[in-house]
């Protein structure tokens, strides 16, 4: 039979696309390369099985995937995206000189602030914590005005004497200790916001039996794919040295033997399975409790300096309330016409409001989207894993810093590819744009084959080809 689409077909695929452009608030326009990328999967697949569909669909997200590849940003790249129906992971690369597959465990450091914050509204819960309570109210080794809700939200002026990066586990905890929140410094800002780790490091060492609540949390998701620990130091969530099984490259989750700010470790399904239990279903928090959690710290969502200006980030981006408790959120109440959602909050412009995201500090990055308040799609989760540390070839970028054609990222004498962020801004695009597409698949399927809602799961692995 002649494979084309009839005209009906392609009146459904755009009525679709016409109904999740009102959902992300964007043009038409703006998802004709994913309208056109369906009418390919549905064209090539005509009268064949959903399976086929999800291997057309791959080998688009595959093509794309190599496009960046073959740039030589990553040496090892892990990758998927879920929704309740479909689970799509493609891998490519060798990580610590050997193959990568599916299984490689790599480090997302940063997503532990994460789930100090779940661990942290379960205790709210169990009423043995209060958001509004000082942390030295529940530790008194401590010497913490700030309260538990301040440290969550990164709204607590906290600061270091000096860098605690490398120094023994006795040096750590002394300065940790005389550590205090600078309340008349903070008093200058109009909407002070502070996104560092030092808070969530202290309110690890003052949870009641931490390593057990993340442990029995972890093991609740996902008992296959995630783990904190590490091989040298298997009680500690960080610690270790280069060379072991799991190691990250952060230098304090390397150097600190205790509790500290990094040391998650896992796989791309793993991570997908992490963020879709935390966010996109209620089997961990309920509604209430990740809205009380990801509740904007300030009405006013600006982010000032002392002279009551607006902060500038990064490529002259100006600031806004963009992490909650380690996970990026579209601000609330903007009215700047020139706000920049991917500049700001590290989602793509093809998310909805309710999007959250989140990057690890050395290659992670995983997002979720929850298109069903529109009443017509669902939600699903995206994300990436890539080697911590990503190589070029020496000889050809001989000096300090030169720049990798066609991309903003540098490379260092050694040949190291620098900022992980630029790094993985070059994926994340492609994994949003994929996740809707993956959605749009879905909901036409559904139309179509009714066997598809019944509880059956489908799951595709498969490596890139060059």
């Amino acid at each position: 039979m002649t494979k084309y689409l009839l005209t009906s077909e392609k009146e459904r695929i755009h009525s679709l696309i016409t109904s999740l452009s009102k959902v992300l608030n964007v043009s038409e326009e703006e998802l004709f390369n994913i309208e056109n990328h369906m009418k390919i999967i549905l064209r090539d697949t005509k009268d064949a099985s959903i399976e086929d569909i999800l291997n057309k669909y791959y080998s688009l997200l595959e093509s794309d995937m190599r496009t960046i590849l073959d740039k030589r940003i990553t040496q090892a790249l892990q990758f998927g995206i879920k929704n309740d129906i479909f689970s799509i992971v493609g891998y490519e690369g060798t990580f610590n000189s050997k193959p990568i597959n599916e299984n490689t465990y790599f480090s997302f450091d940063s997503i532990s602030k994460v789930l100090v914050s779940v661990i942290i509204m379960l205790l709210v819960r169990e009423k043995q914590i209060s958001l509004k309570d000082t942390v030295n109210s529940y530790n008194q080794k401590f010497n913490m005005d700030a309260s538990v809700e301040d440290i969550l939200k990164f709204t607590a002026m906290i600061q270091t004497e000096k860098r605690i990066d490398n120094l023994s586990k006795e040096e750590t905890i002394a300065i940790l200790k005389n550590v205090r929140e600078n309340i008349k410094e903070k008093s200058m800002y109009k909407n002070y916001y502070q996104y560092n780790d030092i808070g969530y490091m202290i309110l690890r060492l003052s949870v009641p039996d931490f390593l057990d609540r993340l442990d029995k949390l972890l093991i609740g998701i996902d008992k296959n794919n995630l783990t904190y620990k590490n091989m040298e130091n298997i009680d500690n969530i960080t610690g270790g040295k280069l060379g072991e099984e799991y190691i990250t490259p952060d230098p304090k989750g390397r150097s600190i033997l205790l509790p500290g700010h990094t040391g998650m470790y896992g796989n791309i399904e793993g991570l997908l399975n992490l963020f879709n239990n935390l966010f996109y279903n209620d089997k961990i928090l309920t509604f209430a409790e990740k809205e009380i959690l990801l509740r904007q710290p300030y009405t006013d969502s600006v982010v000032y300096t002392k002279d009551g200006k607006q902060m500038v980030g990064k490529n002259n981006s100006l600031q806004y309330m963009a992490k909650v408790a380690g996970v990026y959120r579209k601000p609330l109440n903007i009215k700047d016409n020139n706000y920049n959602k991917l500049a700001s909050c590290d989602l793509s412009n093809l998310t909805t409001d309710m999007a959250l995201a989140s990057a690890g500090t050395c290659g992670s990055w995983v997002m979720g989207d929850d298109l069903s308040w529109s009443n017509q799609f669902g939600s699903y989760v995206g994300g990436i894993l890539t080697n911590p540390y990503s190589y070029v070839n020496v000889g050809k970028y001989p000096d300090a810093r030169n720049m990798i054609e066609g991309t903003e990222l540098m490379v260092n004498q050694n040949g190291v590819i620098l900022g992980y962020s630029g790094k993985l801004n070059h994926y994340k695009e492609v994994i949003c744009e994929y996740g809707i597409l993956l959605e749009l698949l879905t909901e036409y399927i559904k139309s179509t084959d009714m066997d598809v809602t019944l509880g059956k799961e489908y799951k595709l692995v498969k490596k890139i080809q060059k």
